[in-house]
């Protein structure tokens, strides 16, 4: 029993406010859906006749005398739990007739909660079948008329009423978008931009946002801002479905950091660059980006022209996690044996390796050193090696060894440059460096290479 009254008062706690807010269609909606759930047939005249004249709420003097004598009058109070807004349940009897009932509401079932009543009143709104235009049933007539199937579909003269259950509802978290394009204009606009719903809908929370926001309030400007910023227009889509989170920061904080660039002699190309390769640059707060260029600065000893060359070239130095480029280092430096002078200049040439795989890189320097005995001296002048396939190169050096064209020295006839290796595609590589015919090549890779 106490744990009723517990469930009971919880629920009036959630559901606040006062009967008078209410609609007669929503006082009828909700006295409905009590008839069906207690297989009450008995109708409510009272209200029938106030939804045909179409007049506010009555006062709970006009309901008592008619509700006093109703077969459902005492189940109704019983179970006005469930909506403890309308108060005028409880005036419907005497003071003994209230209390009795309150005490026969503390026996009641209460394990369902209000959350679980709402949807089942909404999905039944288009059945209450009284004059009103979005009364429709089958089940209940009105005084003094005769029953008639209402179309869903004819035009209505006063279709505003229905817009509220007309328009797709905006959930608090949606991670399809596909089924909203159709009502809005923010994703018609970026579909047609070349955004891709499928890719973005899969970040956390990016549904949500775009669903809220409006496209000439919240979108227009920040596109316009990057294309200001050098983002070619056809670029544009490509750069929101990496990187849907721009329309979340503000346009001042965007022009903040894009003129810190500036002033740090970034020049307009360099910019336009880093924001095309990095899309999350501009993300970062200026404190961070800061942070970031300086502690490149002092691991290598770089001068500011030199790290403006490589946050251009690799500007995901900037967005991504230090850990990986300090990892790279150790490696090249004490498994693969570069000298530090010897892996800034690499840096220099590729900044890129600094975010190559550990694996890949042992993997690449150990083939290209120990197998095909290519030295240190030349592997820092190609450090673009330790970026390309190693597979493609491993099937055609077997190749050259067995046509015995391997010769790596640039000091040596018949040299054979590592990048073409890497690089070069298999007809040029065919023509230029195995001369043999590109058949042979697909042969010998069909047998020899398995």
């Amino acid at each position: 029993m106490a744990a009723g009254s517990r469930h009971i008062s919880t629920l009036r706690q959630r559901l606040p406010g006062a009967a008078q807010s209410f609609s007669p269609l929503q006082a009828l909606t909700m006295l409905r859906t009590i008839h069906r759930r207690l297989s009450i047939s008995e109708p409510l005249p009272c209200l029938s006749q106030c939804l045909r004249s179409n007049s506010t709420l009555p006062s709970v003097g006009s309901f008592s005398g008619q509700m006093r004598n109703s077969s459902c009058a005492k189940s109704i109070i019983r179970h006005s739990a469930f909506f403890p807004q309308v108060r005028f349940f409880s005036s419907l009897t005497d003071g003994s007739r209230t209390n009795e009932n309150e005490s026969e509401c503390e026996e009641i079932d209460t394990s369902s909660s209000v959350d679980s009543l709402t949807p089942f009143i909404d999905r039944n709104v288009s059945q209450v079948s009284l004059d009103h235009p979005l009364a429709v049933g089958k089940d209940e007539t009105v005084e003094g008329e005769r029953d008639q199937e209402i179309d869903i579909l004819e035009e209505l003269e006063n279709p505003e009423v229905l817009s509220h259950y007309v328009e797709m509802p905006l959930m608090p978290e949606t991670y399809t978008l596909a089924s909203y394009v159709d009502q809005s204009e923010t994703l018609q606009k970026l579909v047609h931009m070349g955004v891709d719903l499928s890719k973005i809908q899969k970040r956390r929370g990016v549904a949500s946002l775009l669903m809220r926001m409006d496209f000439e309030r919240d979108i227009k400007d920040k596109l316009s801002f990057l294309h200001h910023c050098g983002l070619p227009g056809e670029e544009l889509g490509s750069f929101v479905t990496k990187n849907p989170f721009i329309f979340g920061e503000e346009l001042q904080n965007l022009e903040a950091r894009v003129h810190y660039l500036q002033e740090m002699k970034f020049s307009p190309e360099a910019i336009s660059q880093i924001i095309s390769r990095a899309p999350y640059f501009l993300n970062f707060s200026i404190e961070r980006i800061d942070n970031k260029l300086g502690y490149y600065q002092q691991l290598f000893g770089f001068n500011d022209a030199n790290i403006r060359a490589i946050i251009t070239r690799c500007p995901k130095l900037v967005t991504g996690k230090v850990s990986r480029p300090k990892e790279n280092l150790f490696v090249l430096e004490f498994q693969c044996g570069f000298s530090k002078s010897a892996l800034r200049n690499m840096v220099l040439q590729e900044p890129s390796i600094l975010l190559r795989g550990k694996q890949a890189l042992i993997d690449t320097f150990d083939y290209l050193h120990n197998t095909m005995k290519i030295p240190h001296k030349l592997l820092l002048g190609s450090p673009g090696a330790f970026l390309g396939r190693i597979d493609r190169v491993k099937d055609r050096h077997k190749f050259l060894v067995h046509k015995k064209r391997n010769q790596y020295s640039p000091k040596e006839p018949g040299y054979v440059s590592l990048m073409a290796l890497f690089k070069v595609p298999d007809d040029a590589f065919c023509e230029k460096i195995a001369k043999v015919s590109e058949e042979e090549y697909n042969h010998f890779l069909k047998t020899c290479c398995i």
